[in-house]
């Protein structure tokens, strides 16, 4: 039996739903549902993991934003209906081999494996005897946005790098205020490849489509903010999808690549509000 490429596999399930005319990270549900969480220990599924069970919690129609393993649901008297699949997500680790030179050098080597999931609404009961799960807690919106530090200026949205602000209209020029802060937020994650801050450069990986990929991953950033705070997620930049389909189909890793560094941007964002608020 072939041994399962996890990155070709999610890759290609990502590819198909984008050419069939819709993105992962961005749905109606997801403002509903907020970011994936473990049923049992409340921890987030973060990166590439998100977006997996985004997109198969809307293919599957669950209501539930809470998953758990096999194990953990047997283990704490609960049951999976007979019938039901699970869901393949991924685990990353490192592990330290001496290389084989004079040198006896310690190199650290990527592993990636998976294991399977289960969603809440599979799970017999599970509506009425889970115990309910705490996220963690951040200041509103706009605490959120003051704490980070970031300067903003009234002009179109964008992130000028020269200047190390945000140009961002007024709340009233948008249609809505989830598609304000989509924009912010969309923003904000371009402000923290600064090389003051993530110093995010993708142009010795992805070479010309680097500023494609780096729109992607500010997209998936402003998406999984945008969860954490209950706002829809909105696609600023649908001019960019040929070529994040180019990239990803070239590179079966890019799409694990953009959602890694979305998540990183999103948790430095964090770490820079928690900072400030242990000032206070």
């Amino acid at each position: 039996m072939a041994k399962l490429d996890i990155y070709e596999q999610v890759t290609n399930q990502i590819v198909n739903e984008i050419e069939n005319g819709a993105l992962p990270w961005i749905k109606e549900w997801i403002s509903a549902s907020g970011m994936p969480v473990n049923a049992f220990t409340g921890r987030q599924y973060s990166g590439i993991n998100a977006l997996i069970l985004w997109l198969i919690a809307d293919h599957k129609a669950f209501t539930s934003n809470r998953w758990c393993t096999f194990r953990q649901a047997k283990s704490n008297q609960f049951f999976v209906r007979k019938g039901e699949k699970s869901i393949p997500i991924v685990f990353y680790k490192t592990i330290e081999k001496e290389t084989e030179n004079d040198q006896s050098e310690l190199k650290t080597i990527p592993i990636i494996k998976h294991f399977n999931v289960f969603n809440t609404d599979q799970i017999e009961g599970s509506e009425k005897t889970l115990p309910g799960i705490s996220n963690n807690v951040l200041p509103d919106v706009e605490s959120f946005i003051l704490q980070s530090g970031v300067k903003i200026v009234p002009g179109s949205p964008s992130y000028l790098p020269g200047m190390d602000w945000i140009h961002m209209p007024k709340l009233c020029a948008f249609q809505s205020t989830d598609s304000y802060y989509a924009t912010l937020f969309h923003e904000l994650i371009h402000w923290t490849a600064a090389k003051s801050r993530l110093d995010r450069d993708l142009s010795g990986r992805f070479g010309d489509e680097a500023y494609a990929m780096e729109e992607l991953i500010a997209e998936i950033g402003a998406a999984f903010l945008c969860a954490e705070f209950g706002f829809n997620s909105e696609l600023r930049h649908a001019g960019y999808i040929g070529h994040w389909l180019k990239v990803m189909k070239a590179d079966k890793k890019a799409i694990f690549s953009a959602a890694a560094k979305a998540n990183q941007a999103v948790e430095y964002l964090k770490t820079l509000v928690l900072a400030e608020d242990s000032i206070h």
